[in-house]
């Protein structure tokens, strides 16, 4: 990950900036996430991999933000914070 946020009340999350790479890469990603990964972690993609923010669903621990241009900052912390306030995942 590029980036730790933390909360003194809260789990910290991770956030990882995929810019330009492979939508390989970021649906490695994904499938790490759906795969049981530990740490809360908010993805940032550019919209030139043409993915969609739906293929995390708000059940897990984890988010994707995609962006046009520029990442936006309030846009990124108000996903780090859904996050971060989502429930524990249960273990498998």
């Amino acid at each position: 990950p590029d980036l730790r946020f933390d909360h003194p009340e809260l789990d910290s999350v991770h956030v990882e900036v995929m810019g330009y790479w492979s939508r390989d890469a970021l649906w490695r990603r994904v499938e790490l996430v759906e795969a049981g990964l530990a740490a809360r972690i908010v993805f940032v993609a550019s919209s030139r991999l043409r993915v969609s923010e739906a293929v995390l669903s708000d059940d897990n621990h984890a988010g994707l933000y995609v962006y046009k241009g520029v990442i936006h900052a309030k846009t990124l912390l108000a996903r780090v914070d859904a996050v971060a306030r989502r429930p524990k995942a249960s273990t498998r």
